[in-house]
Formats: structure tokens, C-alpha cells, sequence
């Protein structure tokens, strides 16, 4: 039994300049990275027959080269001559037609393994260029050479091209905070809308003259050298920048290049924090890629993490004097003080006792009764005057941490009027800290101005408070038990 596999890949930027027409007249760029899915391609010989067994999108029994119906593996087989008696398996980690370059990934591994069968040496170019012949050649299927060059190498390369022949695929060193970095705020979505990308490239040379083309693809040239930069000079913002600018202007190349669905989609992502992002491969649909400063929030999130011990004593402080938790939020901060309370009452990791938490959000009539006769400004400090006690904690979250003239004024008011009842004081705020930095006695502030970020950070902090709370009423009844 024979296995080699080969890597899927995502093109960050420069995509499109690697097809003949273009490469061929001002020459190809493409910044393209693999990733750790992959495309296998197994072979088994059979000695109880001398039919071709293939299982890859059906399984098939062929007598003859002609009789296999995948087209990669009847090209791969009939190049290399290989007899009957064979049993081929290809297969990949993710669907095809999702833009990750997965045929080519197939017909790479697929070579490589049937030049083991027979036992021949084979470098990567040669490889590589084996594999786009047969694509481009010999099946007729139009693209570039990017995917071929990637599945054959690995890696983060920039890929230069003047014929399908005539290509060099240059390792980018990055510094590795930069790679970490980089790795860590890439996403990838997949959109459920599978294409074929021959069709997509098709369709470009179709709707544009000559001119028009070679102008739409010298941008996105430009923006492949500018993301290159980027990465090489650690400017992830300029990388970010650089995505963008590719698919804006690859976007009105074709219209098949995008759709309602994926223009909806990737204006929801720079909606939500991305910097900067694009749909992946030809286009069409497949997967989307952000670029989403995540490692930011969480480096954030490190510095912080020396108080959640120190809220979590505050609270069990509070509950072990028979002292109640009552917390209050806006809008997502309001379905986060839901959370926050429930697993107060119910449990988080371990079985136990419940604690007492109040949802300050929870009383809808109260909420629009007080807002409606006075004031939603002092909607939350009305109900701390009803039910908070001295010793209690009141928990205020707000991802700008309030204002006492501007916005979430009402958590301001609240948690000022929580120090004149005598309650102790927790915030959760974002950009600044606002007017929790200064009013709570534990006051986390993730450093960001992206509202969903600084939202997925609190839910983060929140769970972390709980985990920790819940350590230590454990430690109180291991010493009770003792």
C-alpha cells in the first residue's frame, strides 16, 4: 500500500495574475499560504484482478483506462502508463468546490504516489509542472499554477509565473511572532455554495475586452505586492488592507465573481471587527477568508487575568455573608448579564448549591414602566435602591464602560449609586474603561474600540469569574468536610 498526501491552500492576495492570459503579457504574482488539511491518494495492488478499482467521488470497476470515469485519475494513470490490478482511493479533509484548491491537491498526491508505485524519483518542480500540464493540457481546465506549485511545496510562498512552465514559488520568512500572529487572526468560513472554478475563470475573459482585464488584474497585482510587504515588514494592518483591496476590485471582474449572499456575508464580517478579508479561489463561493485581530483582544484578555481572582473573592466573599450578586447590562450586555446570573443560580462546571443573582435586565415591565415615566438613565440604580443590600456586588457591563453623560449612562449611575449603598463594585468595560475604571473596585477593560470583540472577551472573563468562584466554594467545603 502506497499513501501520500498533499496540502490544501488559501491564496491571500495576487490570485488571478497566475492565468495565461494575464501572466503571459505582464507576468503572474500570487502570495499563497497551505494549510494542515489535506488531499490523500492511496494505492493497493491487487493480484485477484487486473481491473482498475477507483473510489474517489463514486467507486468504480473499470477494465480498461477509458472506462474510469474521474478524469484526474484516468490523466494521471494514462501518463504514466500504469497496468490494471490497481485499487486507487482520493480523497480530501474538506469538500471540493470550496475554493481551497482541492483537485489539484488531489492530482499532486495522485502523482506522487503512482511515481512511488514506480519507484521513480521525483523532484517538486517536476512534480508541479507534471500535475498542471495534465490539469491544463491534457483536461482542459482553465486556471493558473498556483494551486499545483502550493500542493507541491507548502508553506507561505510568493509564486511567479510567465507561462504555465516557466514558475518560481519563493518561501516567505516571516519573523515568528509575525507567523503566530498571522496564523492566529486569519479565519476561514466556509459559505455552503459550492462552484466549479473553471467556469468562474471562464467567465472573466468573457465579459471583458482585452484592456479591461489586464487593467482589473495590474491592481490586483498591486495588491499582492502589498500584502507580500505587509508580511514581510510584520504590518498585519497593511496585509489586512491588501486583502481587501484584492477582492474589491477582483469582485468586479465577472459577475459570477460574487453574489448577494457573499457580498452580504462579507460586509457582515467587516461589520463584526475584520480588518480586511476575501472570498477564497476563483470565486463564486467556497470559503471566506477574515483577517480579525484576535490576538490583540487576547493579549488583552492576559492582562487582565490577574483580577478574575480577585472578583471571584469578592463574590464568594459576599455569598458566604449571605450577600447576593446583581447584575446589569445593554443590549448584548443585557443577554450577557442573563448568562452571568444563570450560572450563578444553576451551575457552571461542578454540581452544587445554587446563588442568589439578580438580573437587573430581567423585569421587563419594570425596564419600560421606569424608562417610560422617568428615565432609562436611572432604570438600574432604581432597582439597587430596592434590592441591594450592603455587602452585595453589583457587576456592571458595558463595552464602553459607561458614561456619565454619553453612552450607557444608566450602568454609570449604577454602579456610582452602588458605592453610596455600601455594595462592592465589578465592571466590565471595553475601549477606555469609561466611568468603571474609576467607579468599580475590580474593573476589567479590554483594550479594543470593535464592539464584538470586546463582547467576546467579556463572555471569556465572565466564565473565567464562575470557574473561579467555583474553585473556591469548593475549597470551603473541603475544609467544612474537614
Amino acid at each position: 500500500m502506497i499513501v501520500a498526501r498533499a496540502p490544501l491552500r488559501i491564496p491571500l492576495a495576487g490570485g488571478g495574475t497566475d492565468l495565461p492570459f494575464y501572466a503571459e503579457r505582464r507576468g503572474g504574482h500570487v502570495v499563497s499560504v497551505a494549510i494542515d488539511r489535506y488531499a490523500y491518494a492511496t494505492l493497493v495492488g491487487r493480484a485477484d484482478t487486473d481491473e482498475y478499482l477507483v473510489s474517489c467521488d463514486r467507486v468504480q470497476r473499470a477494465g480498461s483506462l477509458d472506462r474510469i470515469s474521474h478524469p484526474y485519475v484516468r490523466a494521471a494513470l494514462r501518463h504514466l502508463r500504469i497496468p490494471g490490478g490497481l485499487e486507487v482511493h482520493c480523497v480530501a479533509e474538506v469538500e471540493g468546490r470550496s475554493g481551497l484548491g482541492i483537485s489539484s491537491s488531489i492530482m499532486v498526491a495522485l502523482l506522487c504516489a503512482l511515481h512511488a508505485l514506480r519507484q521513480e524519483p521525483t523532484d517538486p518542480a517536476a512534480l508541479a509542472r507534471e500535475a498542471t500540464m495534465l490539469e491544463r493540457e491534457v483536461l482542459d481546465e482553465a486556471g493558473g499554477v498556483q494551486d499545483q506549485y502550493m500542493a507541491t511545496y507548502g508553506g507561505l510562498r510568493e509564486i511567479h509565473n510567465t507561462t504555465r512552465s516557466d514558475v518560481t514559488a519563493t518561501s516567505l520568512e516571516l519573523a515568528p511572532e509575525v507567523c503566530k500572529t498571522l496564523e492566529a487572526n486569519l479565519l476561514l468560513f466556509s459559505t455552503g455554495v459550492l462552484r466549479r472554478s473553471d467556469e468562474i475563470v471562464r467567465s472573466q475573459l468573457e465579459q471583458n475586452s482585452e484592456s479591461e482585464i489586464l487593467e482589473h488584474y495590474d491592481e490586483i497585482k498591486q495588491a499582492g505586492l502589498a500584502a507580500r510587504d505587509g508580511l514581510l515588514c510584520g504590518d498585519l494592518r497593511a496585509f489586512a488592507r491588501a486583502l481587501h483591496r484584492h477582492w474589491t476590485v477582483k469582485r468586479q471582474v465577472s459577475d459570477r465573481m460574487s453574489s448577494t449572499l457573499l457580498d452580504t456575508l462579507y460586509e457582515r464580517g467587516l461589520g463584526h471587527g475584520a480588518l480586511g478579508g476575501k472570498v477564497v479561489g476563483a470565486g463564486g463561493g467556497g470559503c471566506l477568508l477574515f483577517y480579525v485581530e484576535v490576538r490583540e483582544v487576547m493579549a488583552t484578555l492576559e492582562g487582565e487575568l490577574g483580577k478574575v481572582e480577585q472578583a471571584a473573592r469578592l463574590i464568594a466573599g459576599a455569598v458566604r455573608s449571605g450577600n447576593k450578586l446583581l447584575v446589569a447590562g445593554n443590549g448584548g450586555s443585557a443577554a450577557d448579564a442573563h448568562h452571568f446570573t444563570t450560572e450563578f443560580e444553576g451551575k457552571f462546571r461542578h454540581d452544587r448549591r445554587g446563588f442568589p443573582a439578580l438580573c437587573l435586565c430581567a423585569n421587563t415591565s419594570l425596564l419600560t414602566a421606569w424608562s417610560n415615566d422617568y428615565s432609562f438613565d436611572t432604570v438600574y440604580e432604581r432597582q439597587l435602591e430596592t434590592h441591594g443590600s450592603p455587602g452585595d456586588v453589583f457587576v456592571g457591563i458595558s463595552t464602553g464602560g459607561g458614561s456619565a453623560t454619553g453612552y450607557s449612562r444608566n450602568i454609570a449611575i449604577a454602579a456610582a449609586r452602588a458605592k453610596t449603598l455600601g455594595l462592592k463594585t465589578i465592571g466590565l468595560a471595553g475601549k477606555r474603561g469609561g466611568s468603571l475604571l474609576k467607579l468599580a473596585d475590580v474593573c476589567f477593560v479590554v483594550d479594543s474600540h470593535t464592539t464584538a470583540r470586546i463582547q467576546e472577551a467579556h463572555v471569556v472573563l465572565l466564565h473565567l469569574i464562575v470557574e473561579a468562584f467555583e474553585a473556591l466554594i469548593e475549597e470551603d467545603g473541603a475544609a467544612a468536610a474537614r
